[in-house]
């Protein structure tokens, strides 16, 4: 750095610098306490579903076992079938102390289920739990 010569006017100047770059620094503080506020929101909603799942997807698993055990093999008839989304996804942005962040957002359409007459093919009788 250059010689600075040591008078009251180089003095004011940087007595200003050092108080834009202090007010620079509280406000980047204050954005990324905002923002890690906002990450352990996150981390907390995806512990919670990531514990859910595991039960949640034991028993899908074990209903999907129950309804090919009474129906037989359906997949293919599922999988040709024109069924509409019940639920979609919409995409936003949030806005959290400047930072642009995506948000996804579940709704649900009002379409019905139209799986009511699946496993009907074994003598008219629905898919029941065993």
């Amino acid at each position: 750095m250059s010689e600075v010569p040591p008078t009251r006017m180089n003095q004011q100047i940087f007595k200003g610098k050092l108080k834009a770059a202090e007010g620079g620094h509280k406000l980047l503080k204050k954005k990324a306490d905002a923002l890690k506020v906002k990450f352990r929101d996150y981390a907390k909603n995806i512990a919670e579903t990531k514990s859910s799942m595991a039960g949640d997807a034991a028993s899908a698993y074990f209903s999907l076992t129950q309804a090919e055990y009474a129906a037989g093999n359906f997949k293919q008839k599922v999988a040709e079938g024109s069924m509409t989304a019940r639920v979609r996804v919409g995409a936003g942005v949030e806005n959290v102390a400047g930072v642009k962040l995506p948000v996804f957002t579940k709704y649900e359409t009002g379409a019905v289920a139209d799986n009511q007459s699946l496993g009907l093919v074994g003598g008219g009788k629905k898919i029941v739990a065993v």
